[in-house]
């Protein structure tokens, strides 16, 4: 399995990734205290960099994803009409 982090933010796996970075920082468990740690205006950069990233791609992906759902009985009579003219009683029998 490759668990390499890199800059594709398109990768939904990718993405979770740097989503769960973001949230290590956040909540200061990285880096550990053993290590330097960044200034906090550097955290703050990276994390709105990171999220900017990720945002943009979520909205990308809803513009392009195509979601299929089912219309209630009053939105397919509405769709009939509309499409040829035709009002009719649309599933009036018990279900």
């Amino acid at each position: 399995m490759d668990t390499q982090l890199n800059a594709d933010f398109s990768d939904r796996v990718n993405r979770h990734r740097w989503a769960e970075v973001v949230d290590a920082i956040n909540s200061h468990s990285m880096p550990p205290d053993t290590e330097p740690q960044p200034a906090a205006t550097d955290s703050a950069s990276f994390i709105a960099w990171a999220t900017e990233q990720t945002v943009r791609e979520e909205l990308i992906n809803r513009s392009t994803t195509i979601v299929i759902r089912r219309m209630n009985r009053a939105e397919y009579k509405n769709t009939i009409r509309d499409l040829i003219g035709i009002e009719f009683a649309a599933f009036s029998g018990s279900q």
